[in-house]
């Protein structure tokens, strides 16, 4: 009996909120129009409402975790992703930390509104406006951090809609499209493997390449997720995966004996030959 989509993975949402960041100065606008002879609608002059790199520590976790979100997740659209059950219990709580972080980086920035207001008049001069900031109390209920877990049924799944209109009536066109759904997924896993591959193989077979510690721990840290991610049950990628694992080798040894960084260089491109008829 083949094993639906939806009982091998599970859809997960990031939604992340912030106030308003920026805002368009009306009055800098009309004058710099003016001053260019331009038009008022051609031109916007917009300005931070906030210090950068106060605001920055809040802005980086919330990067993070959605470039987190991304590495664990077929990606189904911006901070939407297909997460395999497989990978739940280590993606639960990781995602957890992500916003006790962000949350965190939003107190230090509240208890220190008072420069940051100070700061911002500061920064934006003339354009200073006290009625676009709300008080403290208000703009903390807008700093959010929900991870959301629709289900599959209610996600407008496009493989889901695929799997259970291919039970009536247009069983031979729906199946084909989700062959060409399957083979897409199957692309961007062996694309993903690659990118990793090429980098170890053009560093490790240029004598004066540089050999970084996460030139393979980042190859290391993927083939933790990729095999979890292979929900087509390719065999072949499989095979590829366990086959990439030779190529984590310590970075030390890398640098420093050169018998070491030759072998890796050649298994590499082995690998790449092997993956050219699936890119």
């Amino acid at each position: 009996m083949t094993t639906l989509l939806r009982d091998k993975a599970m859809m997960v949402q990031l939604r992340i909120c912030k106030p308003q960041l920026t805002k368009k100065d009306k009055n800098a606008t009309t004058e710099v129009a003016m001053d260019k002879h331009a038009s008022t609608s051609s031109v916007a002059v917009v300005k931070k409402l906030y210090p950068k790199h106060l605001i920055a520590p809040i802005v980086a976790v919330e990067n993070a975790a959605r470039r987190y979100l991304d590495s664990m997740t077929e990606s189904r659209g911006v901070s939407l992703g297909l997460l395999p059950s497989k990978l739940f219990m280590k993606f639960h709580p990781r995602i957890g930390d992500f916003r006790i972080q962000f949350f965190q980086a939003v107190t230090v920035f509240l208890n220190n509104y008072a420069n940051v207001m100070a700061q911002a008049q500061q920064g934006t001069g003339d354009m200073f406006d006290q009625s676009e900031y709300p008080d403290v109390a208000a703009l903390k209920e807008q700093f959010t951090f929900d991870v959301i877990y629709p289900t599959l049924d209610a996600s407008n799944s496009i493989t889901l809609r695929m799997e259970e209109e291919a039970l009536v009536l247009y069983r031979a066109e729906v199946e084909q499209q989700t062959l060409a759904a399957a083979q897409e997924r199957n692309k961007k896993l062996y694309e993903r493997l690659a990118v990793e591959v090429k980098r170890i193989h053009k560093q490790c077979s240029n004598p004066e390449g540089k050999i970084y510690d996460s030139l393979t721990g980042n190859l290391s840290d993927l083939l933790d997720i990729l095999p979890a991610l292979n929900l087509n049950e390719d065999a072949e990628f499989d095979a590829l995966c366990k086959e990439a694992a030779v190529l984590v080798v310590n970075p030390i040894a890398l640098r420093t004996v050169d018998a070491v960084r030759d072998d890796v260089a050649s298994s590499a491109a082995d690998i790449l030959k092997k993956m050219e008829a699936f890119l």
